[in-house]
Order: structure tokens, then sequence, then C-alpha cells
């Protein structure tokens, strides 16, 4: 399905009226149907994204197990890799079930949707580069553009699907065709072979390093621009990753098994910089107009991901899962005697070059919807290059607005005095309402509907954000009327908050209560306290207010958490300073930003096992930011009344905005109610994500309300939730130093030498853990001391454990979790 690409002429006066234009991934609106964010994805590259053009050239045998070994019904297809790649993560990610097909597997009956203008292909050839001297036996990229022309040419000649031939519709056919083709996505992944080509060189010297980046950007311009010319406006751009940490190169290498390769990286490094620019030029000169692009930094992820393995959830960082000899790189992966990895989602490498479909699906994700700011995408990431929407103000009425679409674009009605009619379906909870408008289906001749019917849909957040979002969907191209009811409503959003902004004066927070209306009543302290607390929310922060008693003393302290110092000061950094001066930040905003955007976090994830200080680091933050801390207890969430579980979640997130100095919301478990969406996830689980992303994103500015996540199954999480975190804390088990630091305070009597030989007992135990031990220590000496086992000290005071007591009971845990 398409989302309209309003004209400049349009936008200039939405920007002149208030309305503002922002980037956001569309909900699918109660319809089951794949929701499509572009037409079609065409695909250009080399094996990074080849799916399969390869096994069709003469002279090449197709790749055999197991190279797909975890595609579905585990089956090679080409693609180099034990399952999808990035080409189908990308497709999925606007929409489509995985990448188009291969050019070359195309038969008549397999391509019509491509002949209509849909869906796309794959043109892509393993072993190919940007110069066509790349490779043998491949699809060269020239080549590739030119398989592209011919199918442009073939969808002019079908006349899109419509079967008229006359000059008339074939005019209009051709100017359709192009207007799919102008908010089609096309994705390029090319230049590791280049690159890979010119390292293999043994007479290469330094200086002829810049004339073959000339070389290569001037080949890349002149790609980029055919295919402009072709028809193409919006240009997702992947660059080449550090090719100096494959294991292929990494073998050449005496110390290939602890660091990457610095030379390779820095010919990929000086290449990808060159191809930004390169970009940045050809958008920015005026040569092409309408061109949009966003160059994806594979090889930011692949650093990040080589550099943060346990963050990202990966093991192994350094060798192929699949092949043999030395890092496994030095046998391919089908030669005989090669072997597999059993934990492939462990290996951020299947083969010597190419990453596993864990890393493709964790790369994609990152270009695609992580912030810019990030590094990962520029200038914009691939999310913000296909969607597009506008946000309604809550000056205007809804409902002002929904009567102007269906004058526009309604049908007559035959009955009932006149009017026009529309079919209408709304969803209603605390968190938000969703409206969708539907013209009535028309019927083709043949009897059956016509799937190009526009689907208009209205979200009314009744949390965080004060505006609500209209979107037209549809695809194809749209009709003259459904541009002009798209202008109208621009029209009337623009005269609304134009008038209301006029208006200079006083400024008033409004809260919604359960029934989702609006009041100028702010709640006191203790009544939204009181509301939480009735609801199972434990409230820590303030002891005045909360049901639930602290510590000891009361006081939370950082001195009460052993060791983890880098996670400390990183918690200061990135949350606690600015909840304690959030003016500082804001004002660094709005000296550095051409439109004011709060840079204070709004979410941050806590990552590792349990007992290592997750839920402890978060009550210190509320306990030092003098705000409280809502820990959401999983089973006051999930309900199994229909509705009530994302109704639930959404009254924490009102309750928490409500909170006059804000306030940090704990998750504790997230991935229970937030893993990443497939077919076979339970469609409330599949609704409360929605709403935890929806209120992520749509807080008020003015608010100071964080979301802290904690879990210890990070890769489990939902790729969309994992985007929205401005900051990922690693909390790994203790090492012995904090370990020794975590015995401390629970055997203080232990002299340092003891408690060095009890941390080296407790190797890979949590400090609950240790906590546990040192606990069921006491008890057992504590019944020793009660039934005269051991004797009393020369006080006559009872005596304490001894470090044997621990290390017996540590051993006898190690033992139990063994069994």
């Amino acid at each position: 399905m398409m989302r309209l690409k309003v004209t400049i002429l349009v936008v200039a006066f939405v920007l002149s009226a208030g309305v503002h234009i922002s980037a956001a991934v569309a909900a699918a609106a109660g319809q089951r149907e794949e929701l499509h964010l572009v037409p079609a994805v065409y695909v250009f590259g080399d094996s990074t994204v080849d799916v399969g053009n390869n096994q069709y050239l003469p002279g090449n045998s197709p790749l055999q197990l197991p190279y797909g070994i975890d595609f579905p019904h585990s089956r090679p297809t080409g693609r180099f890799s034990n399952g999808y790649n990035v080409a189908d993560f990308i497709a999925k990610l606007v929409g489509f079930k995985r990448s188009p097909p291969a050019y070359l597997s195309l038969t008549p009956q397999t391509s019509r949707q491509l002949m209509r203008g849909y869906r796309g292909a794959n043109y892509a050839s393993g072993g190919s580069g940007i110069l066509d001297t790349t490779g043998t036996t491949v699809v060269t990229l020239t080549k590739q553009i030119e398989y592209f022309a011919a199918t442009k040419s073939k969808m002019m000649a079908n006349g899109g699907g419509d079967g008229n031939s006359s000059s008339a519709s074939a005019s209009a056919s051709a100017s359709a065709i192009d207007d799919l083709l102008s908010k089609s996505l096309f994705l390029i992944s090319d230049g590791g072979n280049d690159l890979f080509a010119f390292l293999r060189q043994s007479n290469r010297t330094p200086s002829q390093v810049p004339s073959f980046y000339a070389d290569l950007l001037s080949n890349y311009t002149r790609h980029v621009q055919a295919l402009y010319s072709l028809g193409a406006r919006r240009f997702g751009i992947i660059d080449v990753p550090p090719i100096g940490c494959v294991p292929s190169v990494r073998v050449t290498s005496p110390s290939g098994a602890t660091r990457c390769v610095d030379a390779a990286n820095d010919l990929a490094r000086g290449f990808n910089s060159g191809l930004r620019s390169t970009m940045a030029r050809l958008a920015g000169s005026g040569a092409l107009p309408g061109m949009r692009y966003s160059v994806g930094s594979s090889y930011k992820v692949v650093s990040y991901l080589t550099a943060n393995p346990a963050a990202a959830g990966f093991k192994v960082v350094n060798s192929a899962c699949c092949g043999g000899g030395r890092l496994n790189a030095q046998v391919g992966c089908v030669a005989p005697n090669s072997t597999y990895c059993g934990n492939r989602n462990g290996y951020l490498f299947w083969d010597g070059v190419h990453g596993t479909q864990a890393t493709s699906r964790k790369g994609a994700a990152a270009i695609y919807s992580a912030p810019p700011q990030m590094g990962f995408a520029s200038p914009i990431n691939f999310k913000q290059l296909v969607v597009v929407k506008f946000n309604v103000p809550s000056t205007c009425s809804l409902s002002d607005l929904i009567v102007d679409l269906v004058t526009h674009i309604g049908l007559e009605a035959e009955q009932g005095g006149g009017g026009s009619e529309m079919l209408l379906r709304a969803w209603d909870s605390v968190a938000a309402r969703q409206i969708t408008l539907n013209p009535q289906k028309k019927t083709t001749s043949n009897g059956d509907d016509n799937e190009d019917d526009l689907c208009v849909l209205i979200f009314e957040p009744l949390v965080g954000s004060q505006y609500s979002e209209v979107e037209f969907i549809k695809r194809g191209g749209f009709s003259l009327r459904e541009l002009e009811a798209l202008t109208s409503v621009l029209k009337l959003v623009g005269q609304k908050d134009v008038k209301q902004s006029s208006g200079k004066g006083n400024k008033s927070y409004t809260t919604r209560k359960g029934n989702g209306q609006r009041s100028k009543h702010v709640p006191s302290m203790e009544k939204t306290i009181s509301d939480l607390e009735g609801m199972g929310v434990r409230v820590y922060g303030f002891d005045e207010y909360s049901s639930i008693p602290m510590d000891g003393s009361g006081t939370v302290m950082w001195e009460n958490i052993a060791g983890y110092e880098p996670q400390k000061r990183e918690i200061e950094d990135t949350i606690l300073l600015a909840l304690q001066s959030p003016e500082v930040y804001d004002e660094i905003a709005r000296a550095t930003r051409c439109k004011f955007e709060t840079n204070r976090p709004r979410a941050v994830l806590f990552e590792g096992p349990p007992g290592t200080g997750k839920t402890s680091s978060a009550r210190v933050i509320a306990k030092q930011a003098g705000v409280p801390l809502l820990y959401v207890p999983l089973e006051i969430i999930m309900s199994k009344y229909y509705g009530e579980s994302e109704r639930l979640l959404g009254s924490v997130f009102s309750l928490a905005n409500d909170l006059p100095d804000g306030g940090i919301i704990f998750l504790d478990e997230v991935d229970s109610f937030a893993s990443a969406r497939d077919s076979e996830m339970h469609e409330a689980t599949r609704r409360i994500l929605s709403v935890l992303l929806r209120q992520i994103d749509g807080f008020e500015q003015d608010r100071r309300v964080v979301v802290i996540a904690a879990t210890n199954r990070k890769e489990d999480l939902d790729p969309a939730l994992i985007s929205r975190f401005d900051s990922i804390i690693c909390f790994d088990l203790p090492d012995q130093q904090t370990r020794a630091e975590i015995s401390a305070q629970y055997a203080k009597h232990l002299t340092k030498s003891e408690l060095f030989q009890f941390s080296l007992a407790t190797e890979e135990m949590s400090g609950r853990d240790i906590r546990d031990i040192c606990q069921q220590a006491e008890r057992h000496w504590a019944s020793k001391l009660i039934r005269g086992q051991v004797p009393k000290n020369e006080k006559g005071e009872p005596s304490l454990p001894p470090v044997e007591e621990g290390i017996q009971w540590s051993s006898q845990r190690m033992e139990f979790e063994i069994e």
C-alpha cells in the first residue's frame, strides 16, 4: 500500500499553517492483508542481497545445504546465508513477506505483479561489483540496471496490467508506472567485492587508493543516474562493511583471532566516506529533482556488533559458523569435511564473508529505524525514506475532518435524504481511539473487488502526545478526487491551528481520564500514587507515599550496590543528570537544532542475567532524582479479558504523566510481552507491544517521564522496540573483584584474603546468588549454634560463620544448578 507523496505546493502551505509532517510506520488499521509502505522494492548489488540470480547463470551450480538451513523448510535458495538476508528483512520492514524474487527466476506467470508495478524484483548477483570488471560469471551492476530497464519497458508495453493498448490509455499507463516507480524503494548494496579485488592485487601501492576511490564513485554516480532516468527516486544505499573483520580476511593475519585487519577496514572506511559525500552531492545539486536517499552503514552495524557482542546476543564474532580450518574460514562452507555450528544465532558470520540470518535481521533493523544520530544511517534512516504522514493538533476537531473527508471521497447516498457514505470502523481504549474510513467497495466487471481502494486511518492518542495522526493509505496512484480530499483536509487543519495559535496566552496542561475525556483538573501526587498502587503498581522513591518499605534505613544509594562502576557512570550520564537538570539538556537542544526536540532520554534498556542489580539501579535513579519509580509487575498487565491488558498499560502511562515532577516506569521482564512479532504471536501480546511503542514515542516533551525496561533475553525483543531505546546498558555477571565487593556487603567479618577465596568459589554467579549463599550460610550457622554443634568465640559471644561455610553452600548451589 502507498503513502501519498505530497507536492511541494501543499507542503509549503502546510508548514506555513503550522501542521507537522513527520516520519513513522503506519498502523494496520485492523486489516489482515499486507500493508506495503511502498508499491515495490527493486534490489541491486552483490551477494549481501542476492536471493538466487547466480544459480540461473550458465556454468554456475546452485548453492547446496547447509546454505538455507534456517530458511523455511530448510532449503537452499541461492542466498549466501543460513536463512534470510538483508534484502529480505528490509522488504519485511516495508510490509512484504520477504525480498522480491530473483529476476532471472521469473516466468510470465510469476511476473504479473511486477508487470503492474508492484512487489518489484531482485537483480543482485553474488560476486558482482560497482565496476563491471569485478567478478566472473556474474550479472554486473550495469547489466542489472539494463535488466531493470527491460522490466520497465515490459511494464509500459503491458499497460500497467489493464490490457488497453490505445494511445491515450498507454500514455496514462506510462504515467502511472512512473508514479509507482517514484514511490518504490531502490535498494543498492555493492562495493565489497571491488575492495576485495583491490586488496588481492600484489602490486598495489597506497598512492593508487585515491584514483581507485574516484573510479568507484564515478561509476556509482553513473549507476544512480541511470536508475533515476528510469524513474527511481527513493534510494536506500548500503555501504561496505568492515571487510577487515570478516573471517576470510582475519585468517590471513597472525592476530586475526583477536583483532580485525586495520588496512582492509581503512580501505572500506575511506570508500564509505566518499560514498556519503557523493550521494549528498547528487541529491543537493538540483540535477536530480525529487531524489531522496539514505545511506545505511553496514560498517557501523558490524563494527558495533563486533565490539559489543554480548549486548547484541552474539557469542562468536571472529570466526565463521560454516566452513573449516582456522577461524572456520580456510575451507568453504560446502567443501568436503566442512562443518557448521549449532547455535547459528550466536554467530556474527555464517561463512568466511557473509553474515548470519541473525546479523542481517539486526543490521536491517538498525539502518531502517534506529535514530540517525546513532550513525547506522544518514542523513535519515530508511523508515524516514519510505513513510510520510501528517499530524493534527488537538485544536482541530476530528469530527470536522471526518465530515470533510466523507464529503470529498464518499459515495453519494441513494437514500436517507442525500449526503455521502463511507464505511467506518472504530476501536476505543484508554490508550487511544482509532478510526478507519473506506469508500464503499466497487466491483469490476468480473466481480472482483477493486484492490486499490483508499483507506484513511485516523489515530487519536489519549495519553502522551497532543497530536492525532491522519494517513492516506492506498496501493497504486491517487485519483484527482483523493488528492483534492487530502488538500482540503490539510487546509482545514492549518486554518484551525492558525486560529488557535493566534490567541497567545496561558499554557494549561490537560489530563486524560479513564473514559478518554479531557479535564483541566490535575490530580494531586497523593491521588495519582494511590490510583497507581490500587492497580497493583509498586511505587518507590518517596517514603511518605510509598506503601512498600525501602531497604534498611529507607535509603538506597550507589554505595549499596557493589561493583558495576562503568554501569553506574553510564546511568548517571544518560539518565540521572537529565532528570535532575533537564533545563541544561533543553538549552543545548534549542541552541543546536533548527526545530526543538528534546534530547533527554525517554527509554533505556537494562540487559543482563537475573540478579545483577538492574532493579536496584532503577531504584537508585528514582531516589537520587527525587521522582517516583513505578514498578509494573507483569501480572497486573496481563488480563484474560479482551482489550484489558493494553488498557491497563495505557493507564499506567497516563497516570505517570499526571505526576507533577515526572517519574520512572520500570518494566521488568519486558521480553515476556514485547517479543519479536511473528505469525505465532498472540493478538493480545501484539496489542500490548503496540501500546508500548506508541507510548515511548508519544511522551510530551515537557514531561520528565523515563521508561526503564529490564530483560535477560534482549535477542527476543521486537526490533522496533529495541530501536526506541536511547541507551542499552549491560549488566553482566560480576567479575572476581566485583564478587569480592558484593561478598563484603553480606560478610563484612571476613578478611580480604577470605573474601578473595570466597569470590573464587562463586564464579559465574550473580550478586543475588552471592547474597542468597551468605544468607543460607548464616541460617545454617545459627542452627549449629542453637544445637551446640559449634563453640562460641573467646568473649563468650556467638561465633560468626567462617568462609568455609559460604564455600560449602556455594558448591552445593553450583551442583544443584548443574543438575
